[in-house]
C-alpha cells in the first residue's frame, strides 16, 4: 500500500507561491517593484520546496536517490520536477505537473484579489 503525498512539502510549494505572489502584489500597490532580496528569497523558497518535494516523493515511492540528490534538485528544478514526474508516473505525470501550474495559478488569483481589494 503506498503512502499519500507527504503533506510538508506540499504546503511549503503552497505557502512559497502564495508568499511571493501576494508580496509582489503589495509591492505593486505600493508603486514599486519587488526588491532584489524579496525576489531573491522567493526564488530559493521555490527551488527549497519543490526540492523537498521531490525527494518526500523520492522516499515514498522508494525511488533510489544518490547522497546530493536534493542539491541536485534544487539547483535545476525547472528540468528535474518535470523529468522526475515522468520517469515515476509516466503520462500521469503530466497531470501532477498540471496541478503545480494550477497550484501556481490559484496563488496567483489570490494575489490579484489582494491587489484589487487594495487599489
Amino acid at each position: 500500500m503506498r503512502q499519500s503525498i507527504p503533506l510538508g512539502p506540499s504546503l511549503a510549494l503552497t505557502a512559497a507561491f502564495l508568499l511571493g505572489t501576494v508580496g509582489s502584489a503589495i509591492y505593486l500597490l505600493n508603486g514599486m517593484a519587488p526588491s532584489g532580496a524579496f525576489l531573491f528569497l522567493y526564488f530559493i523558497a521555490v527551488c527549497w520546496a519543490f526540492s523537498w518535494w521531490v525527494l518526500a516523493d523520492c522516499r515514498r515511492l522508494g525511488v533510489p536517490t544518490s547522497v546530493d540528490h536534493g542539491w541536485f534538485v534544487f539547483q535545476i528544478w525547472p528540468l528535474a520536477v518535470p523529468y522526475h514526474l515522468l520517469k515515476t508516473r509516466r503520462l500521469a505525470g503530466c497531470a501532477f505537473m498540471a496541478g503545480f501550474v494550477a497550484l501556481f495559478l490559484a496563488t496567483w488569483a489570490v494575489a490579484m484579489v489582494v491587489y484589487f481589494i487594495g487599489k
